[in-house]
């Protein structure tokens, strides 16, 4: 009987220890890398723990979400490596040891690519697609691999044979896509940063939709080596994140570049021309949608902020005709779909290994067969230079429109009508008119919230003006910082009051150099009871009782500079004083002795 007993109470225990979730003394859903590279170097967190509490949070709340297809089982140990080097040799990067969640259209060496589909569920690539092998030479950590409308058809949604994704900040609208996984990933800090692709709004709508920074960058200028390509003519990778500044360095990163290339150190506002185009808000032109009241309402707010910042804002009535919409609407080449995806397989090992084969497979939900007909078609430079000829007239007015008027950017709502809730359409954008056209750089920023849901705006430029962009994004974000856990997800522990206490105090004398006093015992204390506070930051989940621990050593740590303060080391100089006044004192209270008269 006592062995039955002891084997129950040991499995219990081992479901508590499996189901246990990880703590920190500090909440990493309130900041963004720059911050929790500074808690690492504080010695609050380390890579191992931050890669954890990310793995927590996709086994609590993706199950109401859908944004994750794979994992990385690699993650953790990983993540102990970067713990290795940096304590060898420090952080080679701001990326270093920070945990990426990528859209799964796009080769990350050890997991599937399935562009949403089960039918690819054994897709596996030989190599990573060039921009992520960047990110790994930086020592990011890829911590899976994020749900997206399958093969990124849809802008509207984001659903694919995996599941449905659901908005971040409320579960009966709709994430958008197709990047839809990425974002809800990064909204819901699931990871860090995120990263999705824009074929005419795949990036910036998810990213709208869930409040968060998503760059679409020039054309061409990351490459697409291990992408499973929809439109070869206008796919592009993009950064999903929470701020503008993670935004840029992920840009940067993505490329192979300096992560600071993209980031002005004296941003501002003051002096900046943005266009607001009235055409692309009121839909008064061939093609475009009208906002919805609510939208405008809140896009005029934003640009009033803008104007108080020193921006100076210039309206345009009149840009965009029917000839700019017909050149938009017939140089989309989703028929290269076939060709890009042949080409792409060659380098993978899987079942499917033709896009006619996967037309045939039964794990998609999506039907192929009106793309197998291009199969045939021959895809050229020559053709595809031929879609470029289509625009020249609409690339000369777009430039010619900001020379004219001296502009830095243009401005517009990323999207024109309130969110769709799942299972709806009727999506209203005008956001894949220019830049997916004309191969420029947007950035999604978001703008605020409608009744708890968010929406942004799109801030265009001319093609290579991304330092521009993320000058106006930066500034914009210091002003106007919308982003908020979303309260559905929360922070998953409680940090108790002791324990803030703790750390607060410790980060306030850290940098003192207490324990240079003239004492050595002082000195040997102050050290100990630093060593004792690390190790309780590093053990943390190992401590069982965390309050009273915590009360404990701030208690010490209090008296032990207290002591330091008050401790006044021996000096000649401070005594000299008295050591020279003492003959003297001695001399006047000696009695002096009478001398007898002869």
């Amino acid at each position: 009987m006592k062995k039955i007993l002891l084997i129950i109470v040991l499995f219990f225990t081992f479901l508590i220890n499996i189901n246990a979730l990880t703590e920190s003394v500090i909440d990493i859903t309130e900041m963004d890398i720059f911050e929790l590279q500074e808690a690492v170097d504080n010695d609050l967190i380390n890579y191992e723990t931050l890669t954890k509490i990310y793995l927590d949070r996709i086994n609590e709340y993706d199950k109401n979400y859908k944004a994750i297809i794979n994992i990385n089982e690699n993650a953790i140990d990983e993540a102990k490596k970067c713990d290795e080097i940096y304590k060898k040799d420090g952080r080679k990067s701001i990326l270093f040891g920070i945990p990426i969640i990528v859209k799964d259209n796009i080769d990350v060496y050890g997991l599937p690519t399935t562009a949403g589909a089960k039918s690819l569920k054994d897709n596996y690539p030989n190599n990573n697609a060039t921009l992520i092998q960047n990110l790994i030479d930086k020592g990011a950590i890829i911590i899976g691999k994020a749900n997206m409308s399958e093969f990124a058809f849809m802008a509207s949604s984001s659903v694919s044979s995996y599941g449905t994704v659901k908005n971040a900040y409320n579960t009966n609208y709709s994430s958008y896509g197709s990047s839809g996984g990425s974002a809800v990933s990064v909204a819901t800090s699931f990871a860090a940063l995120g990263i999705g692709t824009d074929t005419n709004m795949s990036v910036r709508g998810p990213s709208s939709a869930n409040n968060l920074y998503g760059m679409r960058p020039t054309f061409n200028s990351i490459s697409s080596q291990g992408i499973i390509a929809y439109d070869i003519t206008r796919d592009t990778v993009g950064p999903i994140t929470k701020t503008a500044k993670e935004n840029a360095v992920m840009l940067a990163a993505m490329k192979g570049e300096d992560e600071k290339k993209y980031i002005n150190t004296n941003s501002t506002l003051k002096g900046k021309k943005i266009g607001v185009l009235k055409q692309f808000i009121n839909g008064t032109a061939t093609g475009l949608d009208n906002s919805d009241s609510e939208v405008k309402e809140l896009f005029y707010k934003t640009v009033d902020l803008l104007k108080e910042n020193g921006v100076e804002i210039i309206e345009i009535d009149n840009f965009y005709n029917s000839t700019y919409n017909s050149i938009s609407n017939n140089t989309v080449a989703g028929w290269t779909m076939c060709y890009a995806f042949n080409n792409y397989i060659k380098n993978t090992t899987g079942t499917i290994r033709s896009f006619n084969k996967l037309a045939a497979s039964s794990g998609h939900i999506y039907s192929l067969w009106g793309y197998t007909t291009d199969c045939s078609r021959t895809v050229s430079s020559n053709i595809i230079s031929k879609y470029d000829d289509k625009k020249i007239s609409y690339k000369n007015a777009f430039e010619k429109l900001f020379n004219n008027n001296e502009l830095d950017a243009i401005m517009y709502p990323t999207l024109n009508n309130k969110l769709l809730k799942v299972g709806t359409s009727g999506l209203k954008s005008n956001a894949m008119h220019i830049s997916p056209v004309l191969g420029v750089p947007d950035i999604t920023i978001p703008m605020g919230e409608i009744n708890g849901l968010y929406y942004g705006f799109d801030l265009i430029g001319l093609k290579n003006s991304e330092k521009t962009l993320y000058d106006i994004a930066i500034s914009y974000n210091e002003i106007n910082n919308t982003y908020v856990l979303p309260s559905i997800a929360p922070n998953l522990y409680e940090i108790k009051e002791e324990v803030k206490d703790l750390k607060e105090l410790y980060l306030k004398n850290k940098n003192k150099n207490y324990e240079k006093v003239k004492s050595k015992e002082l000195s040997e204390e102050y050290k100990t009871i630093i060593n004792d506070i690390k190790e309780y930051f590093k053990n943390y989940n190992e401590i069982e009782n965390k309050e009273e621990k915590a009360k404990e050593l701030t208690k010490d740590y209090n008296e032990i500079i207290i002591k330091i303060n008050n401790y006044k080391p021996f000096s000649i100089k401070t005594y000299l004083p008295f050591i020279l006044g003492f003959p003297v004192l001695i001399l006047l209270i000696i009695p002096k002795k009478k001398h007898k008269r002869a």
